[in-house]
């Protein structure tokens, strides 16, 4: 379990539940929302709040509790909810036990900061509708009706000063709890230089058998694969309209689509020839390529991106690179080299080959703060998933799961 997966989310929920209308406490619902789903030490966890929650992640996930297409990632929503919500009140009740009450100063100083900038939040949401408002309405005071706004949604959702204050001193007792259990899991040199070695020793073996895996991998790379370099490029873009119907006829499986794409792409990148033949001939007279890309290149996202400006990006198998692109940067011979002319549905590419990535080992030093921040996140999460455990086992926890 992710710490304060739940209470991290009530904000968000707040702030869902402000744009959308929907209510969180309702006031004017029935009784249901009051009976128990479960039980923990004798504590209710309550089916309304329970619905708000499954409600929420549901909302995230873009599904309809109805649609019977989705019964079985639904049920598992559910349930996931209800034992979320179990562990968090048995942290909240280890809380109490430590002393991390509601009252407690710090607590109560962490929860004030909380509540204000929620209520910021909630009074800009509120003042963008008002201003909303006042385009189709010139005699509507903004400030006024803002606070109309904020009023009438915490009255809708039952919210009053405390209760948010209360969330907020709940959300704080979990966050000094959490940190009370975990202590500090921060890894020593020689628990480091093991993961090294287990890791280098496991992507040296999969890399090899299956180099595009290393693309995807995620994580500390402790071993580069062989095959792969990094490269520049110059775009000279399609109009976007033109982007678009090339786009559409690569994707298309007809052969006919297929003909028609390398036609017109053709058709498209003769329009651009004289750009093409400026910049290649700046690049017989010597001037840089790195300021060619400045100077030409359409690339944007290429240009503003300082790592890519350093260091090119990355080619090789299973890379995310169209096609011609992609083809076009391997087939070059050797570091420095310029390609033809290369058409893609963006446009047309001049890429240069600026370097190799070096294939094995990565040294230790590169990697070794990632490495001592992957295995402290590790330590937390066992020795928080031990506590929860440890206090699962201690208490009294009864389901009532005939009302999820």
């Amino acid at each position: 379990m992710k710490k304060r997966l739940l209470l991290a989310a009530t904000a968000l929920l707040l702030a869902a539940c402000f744009l959308t209308g929907c209510s969180l406490v309702g006031v004017n619902e029935d009784k249901a929302r009051e009976l128990a789903v479960a039980k923990v030490n004798g504590t209710t966890i309550k089916k309304g709040d329970y619905d708000d929650y499954v409600s929420y992640y549901l909302s995230m996930y873009g599904i309809d509790s109805s649609d019977t297409s989705n019964e079985e990632l639904v049920s598992s929503i559910k349930t996931s909810v209800l034992e979320m919500l179990i562990e968090e009140q048995l942290v909240l009740q280890q809380a109490d036990e430590e002393g991390l009450t509601r009252d407690n100063e710090e607590i109560k100083k962490k929860a004030e900061e909380t509540v204000a900038t929620q209520k910021e939040n909630l009074l800009s949401y509120a003042t963008a509708q008002a201003e909303s408002e006042k385009e189709s309405d010139d005699s509507i005071d903004v400030d006024k009706r803002a606070q109309e706004i904020l009023d009438e949604y915490y009255e809708n959702q039952g919210l009053t000063e405390e209760i948010l204050l209360q969330q907020a001193c709940d959300s704080a007792r979990y966050d000094m709890m959490y940190e009370k259990t975990i202590g500090d899991q921060t890894p020593d040199d020689a628990a480091i230089e093991q993961k090294y070695k287990s890791l280098q020793a496991e992507q040296k073996t999969q890399f090899t058998e299956t180099p595009s895996d290393f693309v995807s991998a995620t994580g500390p790379i402790a071993w580069n694969p062989a095959g792969y370099r990094y490269v520049k490029h110059i775009l000279i873009a399609f109009d976007e309209e033109i982007q678009d119907e090339l786009a559409e006829l690569e994707q298309s499986e007809e052969e006919a689509d297929q003909e028609k794409w390398a036609t017109r792409s053709q058709e498209e990148a003769k329009k651009l020839q004289s750009k093409v033949d400026e910049i290649l001939k700046k690049l017989d007279d010597g001037e840089s390529f790195d300021d060619l890309i400045q100077e030409y290149s359409d690339d944007t996202n290429g240009k503003a991106d300082e790592d890519i400006v350093k260091n090119g990006m990355l080619a090789g198998d299973g890379v995310n690179l169209v096609e011609p692109f992609l083809k076009g940067a391997m087939a070059l011979k050797k570091v420095g080299d310029v390609s033809d002319p290369v058409v893609s549905s963006y446009g047309v590419h001049l890429i240069q080959y600026f370097s190799d990535l070096k294939e094995g080992a990565v040294p230790l030093a590169d990697i070794k703060q990632e490495i001592s921040d992957t295995l402290k996140e590790e330590n937390e999460t066992a020795a928080w998933t031990e506590a929860i455990e440890a206090w699962k086992e201690k208490a009294e926890i009864k389901k009532y799961e005939n009302r999820m």
